[in-house]
């Protein structure tokens, strides 16, 4: 049997530098804690709708969440300062914007009185620093609604 060409090419994970392996199996290593994160979120929100209960797993929501974000800001955080070619697709930076969403929802629903403020206002100034010194989730958002 013939293949053709395009099937033929080195292009696979073996062809790449370790360098550039550590990159792919700790970017699908986040989409993986972020869908479990997010995952994780949808559930207790339905469970708290049926229930008319909050859970008590919130505080490990809220935990899985900003592990997950700060995951995201760390890898293309060295991906910019590294300079190597990065590129933001929709759905790491819908992903990203829902992560710290969940997070910001999370911290109201998780923490008591003094602390969910103290824990949401950290998490806004998290993202809204992050979002200051790398703009590229900002301007993710600019590019996705030019074609």
């Amino acid at each position: 049997m013939k293949m053709d060409s395009t099937f033929m090419q080195d292009s696979g994970f073996s062809s790449l530098s370790s360098h550039q392996k550590i990159l792919v199996v700790l970017g699908g290593g986040l989409v993986l804690l972020s869908y479990a994160a997010l995952f994780g979120c949808a559930f207790l929100s339905v469970l708290s709708l049926i229930t008319k209960r909050i859970p008590r797993y919130w505080k490990l929501c809220f935990i899985l969440c900003a592990v997950a974000m700060a995951g995201w800001m760390a890898y293309y955080s060295v991906m910019f300062i590294r300079g190597g070619g990065m590129m933001i697709y929709r759905s790491n930076l819908l992903m990203f914007w829902l992560l710290a969403l969940a997070t910001l929802s999370s911290a109201f629903v998780g923490f008591k009185y003094p602390n969910r403020y103290i824990a949401a206002s950290i998490v806004v100034l998290i993202v809204a620093g992050y979002s200051y010194a790398f703009p590229i989730w900002v301007y993710g958002i600019w590019f996705w609604g030019r074609k």
